[in-house]
């Protein structure tokens, strides 16, 4: 089989993280992977070493700047190629994990060989806040038709004119494809609203070489310790938990709250600013993903800010499967968090402050979360991922190939 994926690998993402991992866990399950994506600067870690892994990259001159987007245009001299790929590499199935120019040749390329293609969606809810909507809609859906060498649909799925074209490319792309896989319950409704049929629900997997470390004790004075994970840009909604934080901080006292952000991106400096002078907030970058799990070992919660953005975030799949509950805003996210999630009770900056005020206070919380995690990971295990997604190849491979 072939994974797919126009973005890049070294860009710090969910997609990617997700991306990567399911390399790891297919292959590991010994299926023959062949990933097909931007060619990386160095080295990826995660697929290095591995006998059944194999790295076609794909060349590129431009990258879109701020979103480190690879720009790789739809053409027939990349379809040839891709159809040359699968070919030598005895591709049965193409799993494709983004919808921009590399994937679209791919989907080309699959139904030329008679391949059925797979789509995984990272994101149904794209946010774009920005002045004059309705143009910026037109340059994008001009950029989106060249980049593909094809159309876009043209449904009403937002309210904002970015918002809704954002969303159209990946319907285009998803109105292609053989079988939609998504990552979470939620975001399967919306994109079968969208009229989409095939929609399958596939949680996210984690492949961790390691049990899971108790949680660290603490009591009702002792300092709460948090990790943030994630892309520092508004949808993730740092600069609002960092305030909410500040609030908590003022009420609770000094050295009560530690939080730990990891990750990078275009509102680092910002939140950097923000909480100059706020003890207790420390920001680590982009760090690899094994000092990701120590950072989560050490944390008794991690947080996750976004608000009507995320469909599974991986935050959510680490820390159940490294045994930490996960304090959340957003009620649409379910997988996992049922028993080992803290819901704000609203989004807000207050809402949020108060919730991490009764987490700071009450540590039996955060180990009733924990507790509960051990429960909840075998959703995203491996071997559960690994049979969903071997179930769903099989059945379209049953099927005789892609559908006319």
């Amino acid at each position: 089989m072939a994974l797919m994926c126009d973005y890049s690998l070294e860009y710090l993402g969910g997609a990617q993280t997700a991306f990567l991992q399911q390399a790891r866990v297919l292959a590991d399950a010994g299926h023959e992977v062949t990933v097909i994506a931007p060619r990386p600067r160095g080295p990826v870690p995660a697929l290095e070493d591995h006998p059944r892994i194999d790295m076609e990259p794909v060349d590129f001159s431009l990258t879109l700047p701020a979103v480190g987007l690879p720009l790789i245009r739809t053409s027939a001299g990349l379809q040839r190629r891709l159809a040359s790929v699968l070919r030598r590499r005895g591709v049965e199935v193409l799993h494709c994990h983004s919808e921009f120019g590399l994937v679209r040749a791919g989907f080309r390329a699959a139904r030329r060989s008679g391949i059925p293609v797979v789509l995984t969606v990272h994101t149904f809810f794209w946010q774009a806040l920005m002045p004059l909507q309705p143009v910026a809609a037109a340059l994008l859906r001009g950029f989106y038709r060249w980049l593909t060498n094809g159309g876009i649909t043209r449904a009403s799925l937002g309210e904002r004119p970015v918002d809704a074209a954002l969303r159209n490319m990946t319907l285009t792309t998803a109105r292609l494809a053989d079988a939609v896989v998504s990552p979470s319950a939620h975001q399967a409704r919306h994109l079968r609203a969208a009229g989409l049929v095939d929609v399958v629900v596939v949680p996210n997997t984690f492949r961790i070489d390691a049990e899971p470390v108790p949680l660290p004790g603490r009591g009702p004075t002792d300092p709460l310790r948090l990790a943030w994970i994630g892309r520092c840009v508004a949808e993730k909604r740092l600069l609002p938990f960092l305030e909410a934080v500040s609030r908590a901080s003022r009420r609770l006292g000094p050295g009560r709250l530690q939080v730990s952000v990891i990750g990078d991106g275009l509102q680092l400096a910002e939140a950097k600013a923000a909480a100059r002078g706020l003890e207790g907030v420390e920001f680590l970058g982009r760090v690899d993903n094994a000092t990701v799990r120590g950072l989560v070992s050490r944390a008794h919660l991690t947080c996750l800010s976004s608000f009507g953005f995320d469909n599974q975030p991986m935050t959510v799949v680490e820390s159940v499967l490294l045994g930490r509950g996960v304090f959340y805003v957003d009620p649409e996210l379910r997988e996992g968090l049922a028993t080992c999630g803290y819901m704000a009770p609203a989004p807000d900056i207050d809402s949020m402050a108060d919730a991490l005020v009764e987490l700071a206070e009450d540590p039996a919380i955060a180990e009733k979360l924990s507790r509960a995690a051990g429960g909840a990971a075998e959703l995203f295990l491996p071997a559960s991922f690994e049979a969903s997604s071997r179930r769903l190849y099989e059945r379209l491979l049953a099927h005789g190939g892609p559908a006319d």
